[in-house]
């Protein structure tokens, strides 16, 4: 499926989402909720990777193509099995590289931010470009059991200049989470889907909270506000 360029480009942004075969009928689902909201979207289907993890780490090169088939309009992506549910207006005014949800981990008496990459908003821009094209080489590169958010935080660990949003948790609520009424909901069919390993969490995935603490300034506040 793909819907790229179907209406008129009335947003800063396009969205993008891509999806394996068997997730065609949940990519559906999620082209009709933003048809509902007359939103222009580019929906593509991608050959497998062979295990769920790998699957995951087809994302940052798919966004890369999107930002260089786009190349006048900023990338908003989402994964397959999002549902768009109210507008998502603050979309319409990030002046940052990208907009994400950052998420709090807790762990043996240590606390640090992690991102979540399953909404994202890319501006296009120079500094974008290079992360995801980082993002890309570590996603090539990496262990059996490491998922796209294991290589995006480890690409933005690295990131030099790049600015950051912190986006509300309406804009990123899992289905069956307590807060906010969702803005965009995020249904996790992956839950069902078996896991090669369980995901490992390494050390260096600490420098992340250093990282955003930089690059953030008082969005950081205002995202521990939103929680």
């Amino acid at each position: 499926m793909d819907n790229a360029a179907r209406k008129i480009a009335t947003k800063p942004y396009i969205v993008c989402a891509f999806h394996t075969p068997d997730y065609a009928p949940i990519a559906a689902g999620l082209a009709e909720s933003l048809d509902r909201f007359g939103l222009e979207y580019h929906v593509s289907e991608v050959k497998p990777a062979g295990t769920w993890e790998a699957n995951t780490r087809l994302k940052a090169n798919f966004i890369a193509e999107c930002l260089s088939k786009f190349p006048d309009r900023d990338i908003l992506y989402l994964d397959a099995d999002a549902r768009l549910r109210k507008p998502p207006v603050i979309f319409d005014t990030i002046t940052t590289d990208i907009a994400i949800r950052l998420f709090r981990v807790n762990k043996r008496g240590r606390t640090w931010l992690r991102p979540s990459a399953n909404t994202i908003y890319f501006r296009n821009t120079a500094t974008t470009r290079k992360l995801v094209d980082d993002w890309a080489r570590r996603s090539t590169a990496a262990e059996d059991y490491e998922v796209d958010e294991d290589t995006l935080c480890s690409a933005i660990d690295a990131a030099v200049d790049l600015t950051i949003t912190a986006l509300p948790v309406a804009y990123s609520k899992v289905f069956d989470a307590d807060g906010a009424e969702p803005i965009i909901e995020q249904l996790q069919v992956s839950r069902t889907k078996s896991r090669l390993l369980r995901r490992k969490r390494r050390s260096t995935h600490l420098g992340l909270a250093a990282a955003v603490a930089a690059v953030m300034g008082l969005a950081c506040l205002w995202f521990y506000r939103s929680l």
